[in-house]
């Protein structure tokens, strides 16, 4: 996968960390990916390393990193690889094509939206080639992670080409993972990037869309104290305010193990943007009933409406999930909303990662903060916690 396209590069980079979905020794193959993608500089930069730069720090699927120096302090410096945005036109023109195939032999999958989750995806891997983009978007992640434990790389200049940033100390969390065996230690690390997320969509409206293992950088301060450092900020989503909104109601509704509330927030969401023409009431409540067995430990009545034994319910996992929610928009002829698909992708790698950490936590505790800041919410947000501590217990038994 190594000498493939960089979208290629890109997927093999995001399913690594799923361990839910593939094997472990496929996934360890992947994750590779996170480190060591081909390295080998172009003519022109190696000219230029040889010249100012004593090494290469990490190589991507658009750019290699070098390691430089800024009026004698040490700098992180980005450059493009050649050609990298005709390799990524190539890359989706056999996507589309296998897209295309795909809901010829199968259908049902139109429902699913593949052509505009394709350009989607298409418009984020393109945003990349422009590095003056992502110094745009380490910016404004600066701008809401102050005062925080986790932090992006300070921009001090960038071009269409070339982006100069603060060099981070610390270790990638693919290789935090392999090394750090200290349960508490892994579970401030989990804490922290939970938060986060839950901060990124719900607070900030803006969420990087590329935190694979890879793109997070643990730095250890005052001995056991972790912080985080997000890079590679290239790819990341801004949040529709209905979007974000629509998720409120169906979080509050899961809180209060509502159904339908959850479920009409996401047939609103669809509705609004012109993809649902289903008025039929059993379309919220089957979602909403999925969405409450996914996020929370359920009793007999609601997980016998989709499982048939406990056990199964118990050995669930996100796939089951994703394939049982498109079987119901697919039922009720619903078209999967592309922004809503961009940020369960983009959420999917966030879970991928908290997944490595090895923790079952219900990532719903890391939202209460965000979905119940008045004081009037101090009960909800108490009886919150105890709903995702007495779920977290039952998974674990």
């Amino acid at each position: 996968m190594d000498a493939s396209g960089p979208v290629f590069i890109k997927l093999g980079q995001w399913l690594s960390s799923r361990r839910d979905l593939l094997s472990a020794e496929l996934c360890d193959a992947m994750g590779v990916l996170h480190e060591h993608v081909s390295a080998q500089p172009s003519e022109q930069d190696a000219a230029i390393v040889e010249a100012t730069m004593p090494g290469i720090l990490g190589a991507g699927c658009i750019a290699r990193v070098y390691e430089g120096t800024l009026h004698g302090h040490p700098v992180a410096i980005k450059i493009r690889r050649d050609n990298v945005e005709e390799f990524l036109q190539l890359d989706f023109q056999f996507l589309r094509c296998a897209a295309c195939v795909a809901e010829t032999l199968w259908p049902s999958l139109q429902w699913l939206m593949l052509q505009s989750a394709l350009k989607d995806f298409k418009h984020y891997m393109l945003s990349q080639v422009d590095l003056q983009h992502e110094a745009s978007n380490l910016r404004r992640f600066a701008e809401n992670l102050q005062n925080s434990v986790a932090q992006v790389p300070k921009v001090f200049a960038a071009s269409e080409k070339i982006l100069i940033m603060e060099l981070v100390e610390g270790q990638s969390l693919s290789l935090f993972l392999q090394h750090e065996r200290d349960p508490v230690l892994r579970h401030k690390v989990w804490s922290i990037l939970s938060d986060q997320a839950a901060k990124m969509v719900l607070a900030d409206n803006f969420l990087h869309a590329d935190l694979h293992p890879g793109n997070i950088l643990v730095t250890m301060k005052h001995g056991k104290e972790p912080k985080l450092t997000f890079i590679d900020a290239g790819m990341a989503l801004e949040l529709p305010q209905l979007l974000v909104d629509q998720l409120r109601l169906a979080m509050r509704g899961a809180l209060n193990h509502d159904a339908d509330a959850l479920g009409q927030a996401l047939v609103d969401l669809h509705r609004a943007e012109g993809l649902c023409a289903d008025t039929s009431p059993s379309l919220p409540h089957r979602l909403g009933v999925l969405g409450l067995c996914c996020v929370f430990t359920c009793d007999e009545a609601l997980w016998s409406q989709l499982f048939k034994s406990r056990a199964d319910y118990f050995s669930a996992r996100t796939p089951e999930y994703f394939h049982r929610m498109a079987a119901i928009m697919t039922d009720h002829e619903v078209r999967v909303s592309p922004v809503l698909w961009s940020l369960l992708t983009s959420f999917a790698l966030v879970e991928g990662s908290l997944h490595e950490l090895g923790f079952k936590t219900n990532v719903m505790r890391a939202c209460l903060p965000y979905l119940m800041s008045k004081p009037m919410d101090i009960v909800q947000r108490i009886w919150g916690r105890v709903q995702c501590s007495f779920s977290e217990l039952l998974n674990a038994s």
